[in-house]
């Protein structure tokens, strides 16, 4: 039977499969290939903390952006839950997206049209734009204007808050209706439903952000009532408040919870649902002491050199300052080195100092302190010299029954001279390290071979 007959069909369903992925790797490529040379940007977008996502209107592929990456007509931005995103028009007009948040901008002739998709956007502009969601619109008037849209993916709800500014509203039917500055509806269907604010919430503050050291924060939550005002306090991942991780029944004008890493909204809200207070987002960020890598605790530093210093990174630092003293509460002989990455060498006299990092960034309440460790600086030939008769001493005790004819001692181990028993050799700068030792009349006689170990065991042989 001829060859190519009796695998005729995996041969076509290969070539076949072949073709498919060579297809797929293209449009995978086409797709995140971005040419801006060919698109005029008619803004652009920044984040906090965690990277947003943008999309052409003409891609399938959602990509990651860059702080101040540019935003072109018709793109779709969206926000994780982790994530904030502020997208600015040529214009100064500003979107500012919650997390879990998505808009659509269209500029057509001059007109600014926002489509927000889900979640929740912050608008403010100095002229007139149109907002629209789900098949609700949203007209501000050619004045500054600030206002604010949720929507309510579960109930197909809307809320509407306008801080500056009044705003028209046309529904699905075609009615119109005035949204006034100060101003928070509930849109329904069909109908505006006016929001009575009752309660004056005092802190946290609105985009309060919190920076704990460990895991987890105490939040203080306050507001004004008086003294029989017996509610609910309410805390949610969204603004909406349609899945709640935190519910509890409050008495009095304050209370205090624990919660970990993340950004959460808060509300206060009667007992029987009806009367309901503004809402408030804060932000747990923990922001741990920086880590010390090296120096090492109490170790000692070959002299002569320079010495190296390194930290683990912050995640919410801009840089750092390394603060050196030759005393534990740095007010002796202090020095205090800005640095703006994770690690500096410099040099160093004899002596016994301490050291510690300091963070520093543009966001308030994160500078933190490392804590302080310390170290010591030798002249080689001073390190060299003690761990000579340390290892004479080992070496004597070792050869102590070892003695000929005579009763003479017999020395046949060669002394380990560099690097030190317990030393710590800098490779800043190197890529290979030097061994030295002494050998004594019977030693040179012998043969000896060179090791490392390691903790997996044996790293390096030779024969010397």
């Amino acid at each position: 039977m001829n060859l190519y007959s009796k695998f005729n069909k995996e041969i076509f369903v290969g070539i076949l499969s072949l073709l498919v992925l060579g297809a797929s790797l293209f449009l995978f490529w086409k797709e995140g290939a971005v040419d801006f040379g060919k698109r005029e940007a008619v803004g652009n977008i920044t984040f906090k903390y965690r990277t947003a996502q943008r999309k052409f209107s003409d891609h399938m592929i959602w990509q990651d952006v860059e702080q101040n990456f540019p935003i072109f007509n018709q793109d779709s931005v969206r926000t994780d839950e982790l994530s904030e995103a502020i997208v600015t028009l040529k214009s100064g007009t500003k979107f500012e997206l919650d997390p879990r948040s998505m808009i659509v901008i269209h500029l057509k002739e001059g007109d600014e049209l926002l489509k927000l998709e889900e979640g929740s956007v912050k608008i403010q502009t100095d002229h007139s734009m149109s907002l629209i969601s789900g098949k609700n619109v949203l007209k501000s008037g050619d004045e500054h204007g600030i206002f604010r849209i949720t929507r309510n993916e579960s109930s197909a709800e809307y809320v509407v808050e306008s801080t500056k500014g009044n705003l028209k509203w046309i529904g699905p039917e075609g009615n119109v209706s005035l949204i006034q500055e100060g101003e928070n509806v509930r849109v329904g269907k069909d109908t505006l439903i006016p929001i009575r604010l009752e309660w004056k919430l005092l802190e946290p503050v609105d985009n309060d952000r919190i920076f704990p050291e460990s895991g987890e924060a105490k939040i203080k939550f306050r507001w004004k009532s008086d003294s029989h005002f017996v509610g609910l306090l309410e805390i949610s991942l969204n603004r909406n408040f349609n899945s709640l991780i935190f519910k509890k029944e409050i008495k009095g004008d304050f209370t205090e919870e624990s919660f970990p890493e993340g950004i959460y909204y808060w509300r206060l809200i009667s007992s029987d649902r009806k009367k309901f207070s503004e809402v408030r987002k804060f932000r747990i960020l923990p922001n741990p002491p920086v880590a010390l890598l090296f120096p090492l605790k109490n170790t000692t530093l070959e002299g002569n050199t320079l010495q190296s210093f390194r930290w683990k990174p912050s995640q919410l630092a801009t840089g750092y300052i390394l603060e050196i003293s030759q005393s534990s509460d740095f007010k002796s002989e202090l020095k205090q080195i800005t640095v703006f990455k994770t690690s500096i060498s410099i040099p160093l006299s004899v002596g016994k100092y301490h050291w510690r990092v300091k963070t520093f960034s543009n966001l308030s309440g994160t500078s933190s302190v490392s804590e302080v460790r310390s170290f010591s600086v030798e002249n080689i030939k001073s390190m060299i010299s003690s761990e000579t008769i340390s290892i004479e001493k080992t070496v004597q005790k070792e050869n102590v029954s070892k003695v000929d004819l005579n009763g003479n001692k017999i020395e046949r181990i060669p002394k380990l001279v560099y690097p030190i028993h317990g030393g710590i050799v800098d490779m800043t700068g190197r890529n290979s390290i030097v061994f030295k030792w002494k050998h004594n009349s019977n030693s040179k006689m012998e043969k000896w071979n060179l090791n490392l170990y390691g903790k997996t065991g044996s790293l390096y042989s030779n024969d010397l």
